[in-house]
Protein backbone atom coordinates (compact mmCIF):
# COMPACT_ATOMS: atom_id res chain seq x y z
CA UNK A 1 0.00 0.00 0.00
CA UNK A 2 1.34 3.42 -0.93
CA UNK A 3 0.49 6.77 0.63
CA UNK A 4 0.71 9.94 -1.45
CA UNK A 5 -0.23 12.04 1.58
CA UNK A 6 2.44 12.07 4.28
CA UNK A 7 -0.07 13.26 6.88
CA UNK A 8 -2.33 10.26 6.18
CA UNK A 9 0.65 7.92 6.25
CA UNK A 10 1.77 9.28 9.62
CA UNK A 11 -1.70 9.08 11.11
CA UNK A 12 -2.00 5.40 10.19
CA UNK A 13 1.55 4.30 10.93
CA UNK A 14 2.08 6.22 14.18
CA UNK A 15 -0.82 4.42 15.87
CA UNK A 16 1.42 1.37 16.38
CA UNK A 17 4.49 3.31 17.54
CA UNK A 18 5.70 4.72 20.82
CA UNK A 19 5.40 8.42 21.59
CA UNK A 20 9.13 8.84 20.92
CA UNK A 21 8.82 7.24 17.49
CA UNK A 22 5.84 9.46 16.71
CA UNK A 23 8.03 12.50 17.42
CA UNK A 24 10.55 11.11 14.96
CA UNK A 25 7.84 10.78 12.33
CA UNK A 26 6.94 14.43 12.84
CA UNK A 27 10.53 15.27 11.93
CA UNK A 28 9.92 13.58 8.59
CA UNK A 29 6.61 15.40 8.20
CA UNK A 30 8.25 18.81 8.69
CA UNK A 31 11.11 18.01 6.35
CA UNK A 32 9.37 16.41 3.39
CA UNK A 33 7.80 19.62 1.95
CA UNK A 34 11.20 21.33 2.09
CA UNK A 35 12.77 18.41 0.22
CA UNK A 36 10.05 18.54 -2.42
CA UNK A 37 10.61 22.26 -2.88
CA UNK A 38 14.37 21.79 -3.25
CA UNK A 39 13.93 18.98 -5.77
CA UNK A 40 11.36 20.87 -7.84
CA UNK A 41 14.07 23.08 -9.36
CA UNK A 42 16.24 20.06 -10.14
CA UNK A 43 13.32 18.37 -11.88
CA UNK A 44 12.62 21.55 -13.84
CA UNK A 45 16.27 21.77 -14.92
CA UNK A 46 16.24 18.13 -16.00
CA UNK A 47 13.05 18.73 -17.99
CA UNK A 48 14.74 21.60 -19.87
CA UNK A 49 17.73 19.39 -20.68
CA UNK A 50 15.69 16.44 -21.95
CA UNK A 51 13.33 18.66 -23.94
CA UNK A 52 16.27 20.30 -25.67
CA UNK A 53 18.06 17.08 -26.56
CA UNK A 54 18.16 13.51 -25.29
CA UNK A 55 21.51 12.95 -27.01
CA UNK A 56 24.51 15.21 -27.52
CA UNK A 57 23.38 18.41 -29.32
CA UNK A 58 25.07 19.32 -32.59
CA UNK A 59 24.32 23.04 -32.64
CA UNK A 60 24.96 25.97 -30.30
CA UNK A 61 23.95 25.40 -26.67
CA UNK A 62 21.09 27.67 -25.48
CA UNK A 63 21.94 30.06 -22.69
CA UNK A 64 19.60 28.44 -20.16
CA UNK A 65 21.30 25.05 -20.72
CA UNK A 66 24.72 26.68 -20.34
CA UNK A 67 23.65 28.10 -16.97
CA UNK A 68 22.56 24.66 -15.80
CA UNK A 69 25.89 23.17 -16.90
CA UNK A 70 27.82 25.84 -15.00
CA UNK A 71 25.72 25.21 -11.89
CA UNK A 72 26.66 21.52 -12.04
CA UNK A 73 30.38 22.19 -12.53
CA UNK A 74 30.53 21.37 -16.24
CA UNK A 75 32.00 23.36 -19.13
CA UNK A 76 29.20 24.29 -21.58
CA UNK A 77 31.70 24.33 -24.46
CA UNK A 78 32.11 20.55 -24.18
CA UNK A 79 28.41 19.61 -24.05
CA UNK A 80 28.35 18.66 -27.75
CA UNK A 81 30.28 15.47 -26.89
CA UNK A 82 28.18 12.42 -25.98
CA UNK A 83 30.19 11.82 -22.80
CA UNK A 84 29.70 15.32 -21.38
CA UNK A 85 26.03 15.48 -22.32
CA UNK A 86 25.51 12.17 -20.56
CA UNK A 87 27.38 13.50 -17.53
CA UNK A 88 25.05 16.50 -17.45
CA UNK A 89 21.97 14.25 -17.50
CA UNK A 90 23.52 12.04 -14.84
CA UNK A 91 24.08 15.00 -12.51
CA UNK A 92 20.81 16.85 -12.99
CA UNK A 93 18.35 14.45 -11.40
CA UNK A 94 16.34 14.05 -8.20
CA UNK A 95 16.91 11.63 -5.33
CA UNK A 96 14.22 9.51 -3.67
CA UNK A 97 12.85 11.27 -0.62
CA UNK A 98 13.29 8.25 1.67
CA UNK A 99 17.06 8.38 1.21
CA UNK A 100 17.14 12.09 2.08
CA UNK A 101 14.90 11.73 5.13
CA UNK A 102 16.94 8.85 6.53
CA UNK A 103 20.24 10.69 6.11
CA UNK A 104 18.84 13.86 7.64
CA UNK A 105 17.67 11.89 10.69
CA UNK A 106 21.07 10.24 11.17
CA UNK A 107 23.25 13.28 10.48
CA UNK A 108 21.21 15.74 12.56
CA UNK A 109 20.04 13.39 15.33
CA UNK A 110 16.46 14.08 14.33
CA UNK A 111 17.14 17.81 14.07
CA UNK A 112 18.48 18.04 17.62
CA UNK A 113 22.24 18.18 16.99
CA UNK A 114 24.24 21.33 17.77
CA UNK A 115 24.94 21.78 14.07
CA UNK A 116 21.26 21.48 13.17
CA UNK A 117 20.14 23.80 15.96
CA UNK A 118 22.78 26.51 15.55
CA UNK A 119 23.74 26.14 11.89
CA UNK A 120 20.64 24.66 10.21
CA UNK A 121 22.94 21.88 8.95
CA UNK A 122 20.92 18.67 8.67
CA UNK A 123 23.48 16.58 6.78
CA UNK A 124 26.84 17.06 8.51
CA UNK A 125 28.18 19.04 5.55
CA UNK A 126 31.70 20.37 6.12
CA UNK A 127 33.53 23.48 4.93
CA UNK A 128 37.16 24.54 5.17
CA UNK A 129 37.36 28.34 5.07
CA UNK A 130 37.54 30.77 7.96
CA UNK A 131 34.26 31.30 9.83
CA UNK A 132 32.25 29.20 7.37
CA UNK A 133 30.66 27.10 10.07
CA UNK A 134 30.85 25.54 13.52
CA UNK A 135 33.86 23.62 14.77
CA UNK A 136 33.34 20.06 15.99
CA UNK A 137 34.27 19.83 19.67
CA UNK A 138 37.02 17.27 19.01
CA UNK A 139 38.70 19.41 16.31
CA UNK A 140 42.05 21.01 17.14
CA UNK A 141 42.27 24.79 17.41
CA UNK A 142 44.52 24.92 14.33
CA UNK A 143 42.17 22.92 12.10
CA UNK A 144 40.08 24.75 9.48
CA UNK A 145 37.60 21.88 9.33
CA UNK A 146 34.12 23.08 10.28
CA UNK A 147 30.53 21.93 9.93
CA UNK A 148 29.02 24.42 7.54
CA UNK A 149 26.57 27.08 8.67
CA UNK A 150 23.39 27.66 6.63
CA UNK A 151 20.91 30.49 6.97
CA UNK A 152 17.97 28.07 6.72
CA UNK A 153 17.26 24.35 6.66
CA UNK A 154 16.13 24.79 3.07
CA UNK A 155 19.60 26.02 2.11
CA UNK A 156 21.09 22.98 3.84
CA UNK A 157 18.88 20.61 1.84
CA UNK A 158 19.71 22.33 -1.45
CA UNK A 159 23.44 22.18 -0.75
CA UNK A 160 23.21 18.51 0.21
CA UNK A 161 21.39 17.63 -3.02
CA UNK A 162 23.93 19.59 -5.05
CA UNK A 163 26.77 17.79 -3.27
CA UNK A 164 25.36 14.35 -4.12
CA UNK A 165 24.86 15.47 -7.71
CA UNK A 166 28.32 16.95 -8.30
CA UNK A 167 30.98 15.78 -5.83
CA UNK A 168 33.44 13.20 -7.23
CA UNK A 169 33.02 11.06 -4.10
CA UNK A 170 29.45 10.25 -5.16
CA UNK A 171 30.14 9.34 -8.78
CA UNK A 172 29.30 5.68 -8.08
CA UNK A 173 26.02 6.75 -6.51
CA UNK A 174 25.09 8.82 -9.58
CA UNK A 175 25.99 5.99 -11.94
CA UNK A 176 23.75 3.63 -9.97
CA UNK A 177 20.86 6.09 -10.23
CA UNK A 178 21.52 6.44 -13.95
CA UNK A 179 21.43 2.66 -14.46
CA UNK A 180 18.01 2.59 -12.77
CA UNK A 181 16.79 5.33 -15.10
CA UNK A 182 18.09 3.53 -18.18
CA UNK A 183 16.47 0.29 -17.05
CA UNK A 184 13.17 2.07 -16.34
CA UNK A 185 13.45 0.92 -12.74
CA UNK A 186 11.93 3.11 -9.98
CA UNK A 187 14.62 4.78 -7.90
CA UNK A 188 15.19 2.60 -4.82
CA UNK A 189 16.38 4.33 -1.66
CA UNK A 190 17.50 0.99 -0.20
CA UNK A 191 19.60 0.17 -3.25
CA UNK A 192 21.05 3.66 -3.60
CA UNK A 193 22.02 3.67 0.07
CA UNK A 194 24.52 0.89 -0.69
CA UNK A 195 26.55 3.38 -2.75
CA UNK A 196 26.80 5.98 0.05
CA UNK A 197 29.81 4.45 1.78
CA UNK A 198 31.89 7.55 0.97
CA UNK A 199 29.60 9.77 3.04
CA UNK A 200 30.85 8.50 6.38
CA UNK A 201 33.97 6.94 7.86
CA UNK A 202 31.68 4.14 9.05
CA UNK A 203 31.41 2.90 5.46
CA UNK A 204 29.10 -0.09 5.09
CA UNK A 205 27.89 0.21 8.69
CA UNK A 206 26.65 3.71 7.83
CA UNK A 207 24.71 2.54 4.78
CA UNK A 208 23.14 -0.21 6.88
CA UNK A 209 21.93 2.40 9.37
CA UNK A 210 20.28 4.30 6.52
CA UNK A 211 18.63 1.14 5.22
CA UNK A 212 17.41 0.24 8.72
CA UNK A 213 15.66 3.60 9.14
CA UNK A 214 14.09 3.38 5.69
CA UNK A 215 12.74 -0.08 6.44
CA UNK A 216 11.69 0.57 10.04
CA UNK A 217 9.63 3.63 9.10
CA UNK A 218 8.51 2.24 5.71
CA UNK A 219 9.88 5.38 4.10
CA UNK A 220 10.06 3.88 0.61
CA UNK A 221 6.26 4.03 0.58
CA UNK A 222 6.70 7.81 0.38
CA UNK A 223 8.76 7.51 -2.83
CA UNK A 224 5.86 6.11 -4.83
Amino acid sequence: MHYRSLSLYLMIFSCSLSTYASIQLKFFERLKPQIEQAQYMIQLQRKHILEYSDGAPSGPIPQHIEKIAHAYHLNPKTLNTPQQWQTLKRRVDRWPVALILAQAAIESNWGRSRFAQLGHNLFGLHCHTQNCGLKPKKTSAESMDQVQYFSTQQASIEHYLHTLNTHPAYSKLRHLRESMRQGHIPLSSLKLAEALTAYSEEGTAYTQRIQYLIQYYHLEDLDQ
